[in-house]
């Protein structure tokens, strides 16, 4: 399962990572996104993460515990280069 949560717009996704981090604390306390770097420096320069082209589509940003990231990665990033990991923690 990779956790996620519906919202309208971008304007709420940090108080969103706050929420589902402290919502599976302290069993879970790190999440991860897999994303284009490219992607990601865009989102740093803006001030903003928006989410994917895949997030936006589905009205929830997709991450990943450490143990779904190898399975993730195999079934959604195969082939793909130019990525990075963002580690989310508490």
């Amino acid at each position: 399962m990779v956790f996620g949560r519906k919202f309208t717009d971008g304007s709420n996704v940090c108080l969103f990572w706050h929420y589902l981090i402290n919502m599976f604390a302290p069993s879970m306390t790190t999440i991860y996104k897999i994303i284009d770097r490219d992607e990601w420096d865009a989102a740093r320069a803006c001030g903003r993460y928006a989410g994917s082209r895949d997030d936006r589509r589905d009205g929830f940003i997709h991450f990943s515990t450490q143990d779904q990231l190898r399975d993730t990665a195999a079934k959604h990033f195969s082939g793909q280069t130019n990525l990075t990991l963002l580690a989310i923690d508490d």
